[in-house]
């Protein structure tokens, strides 16, 4: 499906940028949370792009699978940069559309079990 083919785009292609990981999961994460937040100009400066179209049906249930991939593939390396976008995915935990709901569970326990249970210290 075109979902799954845009979320593995998203990993391969951070995992393909000769610059540090942690600079590139930094961008990704902010961009991620950003889009979350529903702020579409913000995640577009983030990302370098003139346009960019989210689409509210299928465009959060995509990125909250990228989450859930990004951080099974980078696991504690990337675990500081997901916490952060964590409350943005717990906040669509309560979303009316299941889809939504579902990936939204899975981003959360895939970013809950890929961390160090310390690094939670860093929400409070």
């Amino acid at each position: 499906s075109g979902e799954r083919r845009a979320c593995s785009d998203i990993v391969f292609h951070i995992n393909s940028v000769p610059a540090s990981t942690a600079h590139v999961l930094a961008i990704a994460s902010s961009a991620l949370r950003s889009l979350l937040q529903g702020k579409v100009k913000e995640t577009s400066k983030f990302l370098g792009l003139s346009d960019l179209i989210l689409d509210p049906s299928d465009g959060l249930t995509t990125i909250l699978t990228a989450i859930t991939e990004l951080a099974q593939s980078f696991s504690f390396s990337g675990a500081p940069l997901f916490i952060r976008g964590l409350q943005p995915v717990l906040a669509l935990l309560e979303d009316k559309k299941s889809d939504i709901r579902n990936a939204a569970t899975k981003a959360s326990e895939a970013i809950m079990q890929n961390s160090d249970p310390l690094a939670f210290g860093m929400l409070m």
